[in-house]
């Protein structure tokens, strides 16, 4: 109650610092505020007597603002350095006044952007055509897979998703997912090249698995999709199971008693890697 913001500005190279004008009507304060959106936390840079108008320099390590000279009354802009967090003032620093007779301050600064996109990540690795759909684990730049031996390894065509605007190859070949064949009998590179021509290179691993068709048969998972809790069962024993992100990184859960609990993980589609006493099996799963 009784408080107004307004004039908001984002910092130049992080999406989530802002700062804007606070009012508190209860006190006649004016205050410039720095707000990290990440993290919720919020810091008063300066109180005074009128708005700030607040603007970031273009490296963040300044924010100029609206203020008045006390020798004179008159309009000036002023400028803080501001700490590593950007929304605190530098310790050890005041604030001073940058250009007299002036207010409405807005920095810029001359020089070249690079706006094309620097993702180049493959998010996803499986073949969908042969039986169980086995799907890979990616973990940082190793995807994993394991098939039955008597699958023919020579010529398998996968189905893979990459991050958009960025294109992947192996050696000089383009790849398309669902229709390029790949030889898996050894390790494949495939290289990932983003918008702006920076590369990032996965290897492709294809390992056996004895009687991965029967371990698929003898595992269920249900409900799936699941909102907590996810039920596994099967006729050989579980050692553990581990959790995946699309991305490869490993989230912990906890498995007891045959029950995954999926209540920590956000909504979104995960892998799990469950460890037999017959050997691994990797099932998707979404959580909702």
């Amino acid at each position: 109650a009784n408080v107004s913001i307004g004039n908001a500005t984002y910092s130049k190279n992080s999406p989530n610092i802002i700062a804007f004008d606070y009012i508190d009507g209860n006190t006649g304060d004016f205050s410039v505020l720095g707000y990290n959106t990440l993290t919720n936390t919020s810091n008063t840079l300066i109180t005074q007597n009128k708005l700030g108008y607040p603007s970031f320099s273009n490296k963040d390590d300044k924010i100029i603002f609206d203020a008045t000279q006390t020798s004179t009354s008159s309009d000036v802009i002023g400028v803080m350095d501001l700490a590593a967090d950007k929304i605190t003032q530098k310790a050890g620093t005041s604030s001073t006044v940058l250009i007299p007779d002036a207010k409405w301050g807005v920095w810029y600064a001359n020089g070249t952007r690079s706006l094309l996109s620097e993702e180049k990540d493959i998010l996803s690795f499986s073949f969908p055509g042969l039986a169980g759909a086995p799907e890979g684990v990616v973990s940082g730049t190793l995807i994993t897979l394991e098939l039955d031996p008597s699958f023919n390894r020579a010529s398998l065509t996968p189905t893979f998703t990459h991050s958009a605007d960025a294109g992947v190859s192996v050696g000089s070949i383009s790849q398309i997912s669902g229709v390029t064949p790949q030889n898996f009998t050894n390790d494949v590179l495939y290289k990932v090249t983003a918008q702006d021509g920076s590369t990032k290179t996965y290897t492709v691993r294809v390992e056996s698995t004895v009687g991965i068709s029967e371990l698929e048969q003898s595992i269920r998972i249900y409900p799936n999709p699941a909102r907590d809790l996810i039920r596994i069962q099967s006729v050989n024993s579980i050692e553990r199971v581990s959790c995946f992100s699309l991305s490869g990184m490993k989230i912990d859960i906890r498995f007891n008693n045959g029950n995954a609990d999926l209540s920590s993980l956000d909504s979104g589609v995960y892998f799990l890697e469950i460890y037999t006493s017959k050997g691994l099996i990797t099932k998707k799963i979404v959580k909702i």
